[in-house]
């Protein structure tokens, strides 16, 4: 054919050959569903059937081959791009080359396929999910940091975030290995070490600052998680060397 374009030369060869390959738009659409990790739509999908691709060679094995390792480097991609851990996404597509290279029949590579497909957006659900969790609890965090000197608690800053407490108490907990509310005792005690450390305000003072319900509550609950009453900790810190 001369000096063709190749592009030509394989156009002519599909049409020659009636073979007709996958629109780049459904190709875009599959790799959305992956990234986003839709399990369920991705089911649909495999289950009407995998996307149509031209026979580059005439060992129907191998070609099934070419279309497993093209789709896996894509698919790898695009999980990297929607944010999961690069190695992870490279060492699982090594696994597949593996298994794509040990394959034996067009009907394990099927099955193959649908491995890879639901694998990497698995993994892809499990990163976003863990995204949002936590830049929620980062939210959660900051709005209890500006809010120490106040009365709060866990129905307060959820509803702040406009979510339920359930959701918000879950994630947080998955997340910080503590209960908010726990989590706002513990930095109102930070600060009031700070207070009694820097300043010479009474402790009654520092447990109204922090809107404890009492000092008496304060002292306990300080003696709890410090270890030793606040006079004590005050004293403590001014036997400190400079």
């Amino acid at each position: 054919m001369g000096n063709m374009d190749p592009i030509y030369i394989e156009k002519l060869k599909q049409f020659d050959t009636g073979e007709v390959n996958h629109l780049y738009e459904e190709e875009l659409r599959l790799i959305d569903l992956i990234k986003r990790g839709n399990i369920d739509k991705l089911t649909q999908e495999l289950d009407k059937g995998e996307l149509s691709f031209p026979f580059l060679t005439k060992d129907e094995l191998k070609n099934y081959s070419y279309m497993l390792v093209s789709a896996t480097a894509v698919i790898c991609r695009a999980s990297i791009d929607a944010g999961s851990e690069p190695t992870k996404c490279i060492l699982l597509s090594d696994y597949f080359l593996r298994e794509i290279g040990d394959m034996k029949s067009e009907k394990e590579g099927k099955a193959l396929i649908r491995r890879i497909v639901l694998t990497y957006a698995k993994m892809n659900k499990d990163t976003l999910m863990c995204s949002q969790k936590n830049a929620l609890v980062i939210r959660a965090k900051k709005y209890i940091s500006e809010h120490l000197f106040e009365r709060i608690s866990l129905a307060d800053v959820a509803n702040n975030m406009n979510i339920s407490k359930e959701h918000l108490s879950r994630c947080f907990s998955q997340e910080m290995r503590s209960t908010v509310n726990q989590y706002i005792l513990a930095c109102k005690i930070d600060v009031a070490k700070s207070l009694l450390s820097t300043t010479n305000r009474e402790i009654r003072e520092i447990s109204d600052l922090l809107c404890f319900i009492s000092s008496s509550y304060f002292c306990k609950l300080f003696s709890r998680l410090v270890g030793i009453t606040p006079k004590r900790y005050r004293l403590s810190a001014a036997e400190q060397p400079n």
